[in-house]
């Protein structure tokens, strides 16, 4: 079943997407897209229904108050935990209708600290 619906900044998607018809939402997945370890940059991916409000929930955009949601649009931001606390600065791009990149500081402990907060917002953790 095919459902409107609208999403951050009056952007409304069409498709089902939103839903698989039945009424209940898919869930927002969070994916280490980079091995664990160390490096120097680690990608993580927000994919689902609430991916943008996820995003904008914890990511500060450097020029702006409001998050761009531009498909293929790098922006670069302040990390906010669920506590409001800054954190690190990332790069964020949207790479599909329910999908965000986010490219942070890479090794274990970073990585973690954003997927454990998109968790604590609603988000689930899947491995790639």
């Amino acid at each position: 079943m095919n459902r409107d619906r609208t999403i951050t900044n009056g952007i409304t998607i069409t498709g089902s997407s939103a839903s698989d018809g039945i009424g209940s939402e898919r869930p927002t997945e969070l994916t280490l897209l980079t091995p664990g370890g160390r490096s120097a940059v680690a990608v993580v991916s927000v994919e689902g229904p609430r991916a943008a409000a996820l995003v904008e929930q914890h990511v500060q955009p450097a020029r702006s108050g409001r998050f761009p949601l531009e498909l293929d649009r790098l922006v670069y931001g302040t990390w906010r935990s669920a506590d409001r606390s800054v954190g690190e600065d990332l790069i964020v791009v949207r790479t599909g209708v329910d999908r965000f990149e986010i490219q942070g500081h890479g090794g274990l402990a970073a990585p973690e600290r954003l997927i454990a907060d998109l968790e604590r917002s609603g988000g689930v953790r899947v491995d790639p």
